[in-house]
């Protein structure tokens, strides 16, 4: 185990190094912020309910769901392990005395701590700024369930981007797919506007996918919508995805080897 907690440290101390990277993804990000801000605050200067939504609502939507979202993201590695295939790298790992999966995994996490510190950073902004109108309604067993929310969501997402990056063992690009997942992912997970706002066909439709697990049921939930036994539902649904994500991923995974081995790609 320690060599993982050793590869965790030495990819974060990659990403220290490249600092610039990483700063201008995150300067992306809160453009992307403050549009939806500015947006909804217009709206809400005629109305005082959207959907079912007050303003201080919205905002803690936008607020908490940009947070949530941006500290559970995997930072592309669709691309990392299609790097990994199409270049030869896997070759390197598979004789190696470690377990593909679990170097990703701790690989991911390494990377995710710089750009996880700086978001932290952008966060207390928000919340600073936005103070007078966020709503703070968690209690202290909520707020834990929360964080659990969040742990999962970022399971989910890891999990996805390692199903998309071993379509490489058969795709040459990967683009078109992570972009349309990406879309599809920012549609029915309600990062784009809550799923409440949907037509109810779609809104019934997204609950066969696992992005609503990552964005709009834990926002739901921080927003006192959802009751901690509700809390305790979305949970599960989450654990179930990750579950059924793994066993796809081992699939895909056992496929992919009997693919790379015959071909030598």
């Amino acid at each position: 185990m320690r060599k993982y907690f050793t590869i965790a440290k030495l990819k974060t101390q990659v990403e220290l190094s490249h600092r610039a990277n990483v700063f201008a993804y995150i300067g992306g990000n809160m453009l992307d912020f403050f549009v939806q801000v500015i947006i909804w605050t217009a709206i809400f200067s005629s109305v005082d309910i959207v959907g079912g939504y007050t303003k201080p609502e919205m905002i803690t939507y936008v607020v908490v769901g940009w947070i949530f979202m941006y500290l559970s993201t995997n930072y592309g590695y669709e691309e990392y392990i299609k790097k990994d295939i199409h270049e030869g790298k896997l070759s390197g790992y598979l004789i190696k005395p470690v377990n593909y999966l679990s170097y990703i995994s701790f690989h991911s996490i390494g990377r995710l701590l710089f750009a996880f510190s700086v978001i932290l950073a952008q966060a207390l902004f928000f919340i600073v700024f936005f103070r007078q109108t966020l709503i703070f309604s968690l209690s202290p067993a909520g707020f834990a369930m929360f964080i659990l929310m969040f742990i999962f969501s970022y399971a989910i997402k890891f999990s996805l981007a390692i199903i998309i990056g071993f379509i490489s063992f058969w795709a040459a690009d990967i683009n078109g797919l992570y972009f349309a997942l990406n879309i599809l992912n920012r549609f029915l997970s309600g990062a784009f506007f809550p799923i409440a706002f949907l037509p109810p066909l779609f809104a019934k439709i997204s609950y066969f996918f696992p992005f609503i697990y990552t964005y709009f049921l834990p926002i739901q939930f921080y927003l006192g919508k959802n009751s901690l036994t509700e809390g305790m539902l979305i949970i599960a649904g989450q654990l179930a995805w990750i579950v059924a994500l793994y066993l796809i991923i081992k699939f895909i995974w056992k496929r992919g080897l009997m693919k790379f081995e015959g071909t030598g790609i």
